[in-house]
């Protein structure tokens, strides 16, 4: 569908323009207006929390993080990727982990 400015449509693909977006200098203003619609500016930063969030709720509600390879949301992501990719991640995230006993 296309964008809508000024009164005149413009046929943007979207892919294009979210790289854009997270690639390029933006002014202040427009880095806040996108931040305020909820614009994410890192996907990966952005999957990582949102992964850390469902993982504290997993140990909340069953006392620990062995979560199961079958589990919808996390087992795939948590069995696969996390356990492989912990050596490499950035010392924050490795914290965040370790502070949940992961």
């Amino acid at each position: 569908e296309p964008i809508v400015v000024d009164g005149r449509a413009h046929a943007v693909p979207l892919g294009g323009w979210i790289r854009a977006m997270r690639t390029r200098p933006l002014p202040p203003d427009k880095t806040q207006r996108l931040r305020d619609a909820g614009f994410v500016f890192n996907a990966r930063d952005h999957l990582f929390h949102a992964v850390l969030d469902r993982l504290r709720d997993f140990k909340r509600r069953h006392g620990h993080l062995a979560v199961p390879r079958h589990h919808p949301t996390l087992g795939e992501y948590v069995n696969r990727s996390l356990i492989r990719k912990k050596a490499t991640l950035h010392p924050d995230k490795v914290k965040a982990l370790d502070d949940l006993h992961f």
